[in-house]
Order: structure tokens, then C-alpha cells, then sequence
């Protein structure tokens, strides 16, 4: 899994125990009011209890992403293998059947070689296509991996701003005259946590919904390659094979 994913799980982690650090804070402060005086702290029990519905909604739309985190780091893997294993050494091989790499010490005409070299740059043709939808499939994954990078970069940054506002809520619950600003505090900063989300959920949403177009682009490049392998027709085999139609230069 990506470095940033984990990163992100571990800021998770570091939420949720300040958050736990808070109620107990808040529970902690209460504690030390009279019972008889309990009914002037209720209010603030009530909103400590319906901080805690917020906090549950909360998790709940960021735990649909933290289950599904995809993997950047094998999508890039992916990339790097289309591009270096099939792009660039189906590249090589192009390159050593383009006209002028076909040359020799012994220069040869005569319809046989012209044959041979007919059949010889079309497969490379072919070859250059391969290596142009190799390239083409590395750059998508490579972007998608970004994507998803960025949008867990933008989770991580929105979970340590929220982290930050609990702490603040937990100096706030150190007193009980400053205890009933608690839960707007937290509230507050959850609104602005779940905004932030749903921008970058939908920045990543919107990028891939882009993945249709260019998946029709590959899929043109893939028709594009034709269905079989480039070889001599009969009568060019023919002269391919007739040692009488190559004649040195």
C-alpha cells in the first residue's frame, strides 16, 4: 500500500484518540461538579452526547474511503512495467527493422530484397504501434496513481486540521465555565472536515470519469494494430525465397 494511504490511516489513528482524549477531558471536568448541581451541566452532557451522533456520521462517510484506498504504489508498478518491459523493448525491435537500420556490408536489390524489406518495415510499424499503446497504457495507470495519491494527500492534511480543532476543544474542556463550547467547536470543525472531503472525493471522482474517454483512445490504438501479424503475401514469399530475385548492389 502507498506510503501516503498508510500515512493518512495513522493521522486516522491520531484523531480518534483525541477524540477519545476529549470526551474524557469533558468527563473528567464534570466530575467535579455537585450532584445537586448537575442540572446546570446537562446541557452540556446533552451536546457532548449529540457531538457524539456527529462524530459517528463523521467516521462513517471517511471509513467508505479507508476501506477502499486503492493501491497508487502498484499502479505505478504497473506503469513502469508496461512502459520498460513491453514500450521500450518493443521499441528496440522496431527500431532495428526501420529501412535504414536494414542496411548491410553486402548491399543487395532485385525484387526479393525489395520484398524482404517491404515486410520487414511494415512489421516494424506494427511494433511501433505496440510500443505506442504500451506508452499510452503506462501513462494512464501513472496518472491514476497520482490521483489517487493526491486525493489521500488532500484526506490527510483535512484529518490533521480537524485534529488540531480537537485539541483545541480538549483546552476548552479543561473548565466547566468553557466546556459548553466544545461541541460547536468539534461541530464546526467536522463541517469544514466533511467539506474539504467532499471537494476531494469529487476531484477524484471527476478525474476518473475521464478514464472513459481514454479507455476508448486504447481501445482505437488496439483495432488500430489490426488483427494479424504483417507478413510477405504469396508472390512476395515467392520472391523472398527465389535466390535469382536478390542480386548484390
Amino acid at each position: 500500500m502507498s506510503n501516503v494511504v498508510d500515512e493518512a490511516q495513522a493521522k486516522v489513528t491520531e484523531l480518534d484518540s483525541k477524540i477519545k482524549e476529549l470526551f474524557d477531558k469533558v468527563n473528567e471536568t464534570l466530575d467535579w461538579v455537585p450532584g445537586f448541581l448537575e442540572h446546570l451541566v446537562q446541557p452540556i452532557i446533552d451536546g457532548m452526547n449529540w457531538l457524539a451522533g456527529k462524530i459517528r456520521e463523521f467516521f462513517e462517510k471517511i471509513n467508505d474511503y479507508l476501506n477502499n484506498p486503492g493501491n497508487p504504489f502498484r499502479l505505478e508498478d504497473l506503469a513502469e512495467a508496461w512502459r520498460n518491459e513491453v514500450g521500450n523493448k518493443v521499441g528496440t525491435i522496431a527500431g532495428t527493422l526501420s529501412e535504414d537500420k536494414l542496411s548491410t556490408d553486402d548491399e543487395w536489390t532485385g525484387s526479393g530484397a525489395e520484398a524482404y524489406k517491404d515486410v520487414a518495415v511494415q512489421q516494424g510499424e506494427v511494433l511501433n504501434k505496440i510500443k505506442t499503446v504500451a506508452n499510452t497504457l503506462a501513462t494512464t495507470l501513472k496518472d491514476m496513481a497520482n490521483a489517487i495519491e493526491n486525493f489521500w494527500i488532500a484526506f490527510g492534511l483535512m484529518i490533521l486540521d480537524l485534529t488540531a480543532t480537537v485539541v483545541l476543544a480538549i483546552v476548552e474542556a479543561c473548565g466547566v465555565v468553557t466546556s459548553p463550547a466544545v461541541p460547536p467547536t468539534v461541530a464546526a470543525g467536522i463541517a469544514v472536515a466533511i467539506g474539504l472531503l467532499t471537494f476531494a472525493g469529487n476531484t477524484l471522482k471527476g478525474f476518473f470519469d475521464t478514464m472513459d474517454t481514454k479507455q476508448d483512445a486504447i481501445e482505437q490504438q488496439v483495432t488500430d494494430l489490426g488483427q494479424e501479424w504483417a507478413r510477405a503475401t504469396p508472390s512476395a514469399s515467392a520472391k523472398i525465397n527465389d535466390t535469382g530475385q536478390w542480386q548484390p548492389a
